[in-house]
């Protein structure tokens, strides 16, 4: 540890300590939550041995993923999975399932206010999907953003009742006020319920938005609520509402020339979504139509958060096709 006194003060012995606890929810993933009075928590470098200035401690958190990319090791995989149709995003959220291995998932969504998406998703793993998305919208402050995002199970959907989760991360790309692309790192956290009754599903999501500060533009903190009510066999009604915890979000109306380009100041907006969904399926594959209405701007990331200008609502379709849907379906008790 270095003494009190700056940069020329001398070393003095001091033990160092590292303790903590360990959450594993699958055999490929370990959360670390730890406690350590030293610079680092490992000692894979000689500074991480050092310990904090005037015995000052730290909570750290940490993620271990074991991948296997190359079948190595004997990891346990899903004996079965849910219907196909829990696969398909939120009208305002990815889900809390991921996709299987090698299974797809293309959405295409336009919407009044010149918004067109397209978005794909592949599942690299049983527990791991790739998600990338390009969005135009019309506004001007950011009319154009796209994602690399990763989705993480952390508790793996088998098609049962009760809780599922999945972690997913990325980093965007949009053209900010200036014309300049700039980039935002975005997390949320999608935690579902499913009951045992299966007509209806729930959803809680965290989400978070954090922007460089070249961006001129601060955090968004939001939390969707979200819901699936199964009107038939193939019909299903959606529905979400984010309020915004922290940030600014709504767009000023205007077109460029006529306006200072940005946010309102001091104005946060509450999203909402309303839409119902109708699957068509195939022996392999899944198609769902969905028709919405909603005053956010777009679905993910960024425009996710984003409020429409003026109370304005937007109306919108967006065709999902799922390709390679999964055999080992879970029959919930006396299923025919």
């Amino acid at each position: 540890m270095l003494a009190d006194g700056g940069e020329n003060s001398l070393f003095v012995p001091q033990t160092v300590f590292n303790a903590g606890v360990r959450w594993s929810p699958n055999s490929r993933l370990g959360v670390n939550l730890y406690l350590t009075n030293r610079f680092g928590p490992t000692t894979a470098s000689p500074a991480n041995l050092l310990a904090q200035v005037g015995g000052d401690t730290g909570i750290g958190l940490d993620f271990l993923y074991l991948p296997d990319l190359l079948g190595t090791y004997e990891i346990e995989k899903r004996d079965t999975y849910p219907e196909a149709a829990s696969f398909l995003s939120g009208l305002s959220s990815f889900p809390s399932t991921t996709l299987p291995l090698d299974g797809v998932i293309y959405e295409v969504a336009y919407g009044t206010n010149e918004r067109f998406t397209q978005t794909a998703r592949f599942g690299v793993l049983d527990d791991l999907e790739m998600v990338a998305y390009f969005d135009t919208v019309g506004n001007d402050t950011f009319p154009r953003e796209g994602a690399l995002m990763g989705r993480l199970a952390l508790q793996r959907d088998r098609g049962r009742a009760g809780v599922t989760g999945a972690l997913a991360l990325g980093l965007l790309g949009f053209e900010g006020t200036d014309g300049a692309t700039d980039v935002a790192l975005y997390a949320e956290l999608p935690l579902g319920y499913r009951a045992r009754s299966y007509n209806y599903s729930l959803g809680f999501i965290p989400k978070i938005l954090v922007p460089t500060q070249a961006s001129g533009r601060g955090n968004t903190l939001g939390v969707t609520v979200d819901g699936r009510l199964n009107l038939s066999q193939n019909t299903q009604l959606l529905g979400s509402f984010t309020p915004i915890l922290s940030g600014d979000n709504q767009l000023r109306a205007g077109k460029v020339g006529e306006r200072a380009l940005g946010l309102e100041n001091d104005v946060s907006v509450s999203l909402y979504s309303l839409g119902v969904r109708q699957l068509f399926a195939t022996e392999n594959s899944l198609y769902a139509l969905d028709l919405f209405v909603g005053n956010s701007a777009g679905t993910y990331g960024q425009q996710g958060l984003l409020s429409l200008p003026n109370q304005e609502n937007q109306v919108g379709v967006r065709l999902n096709v799922l390709n390679g849907t999964p055999t080992q379906v879970y029959q919930p008790p006396g299923a025919e």
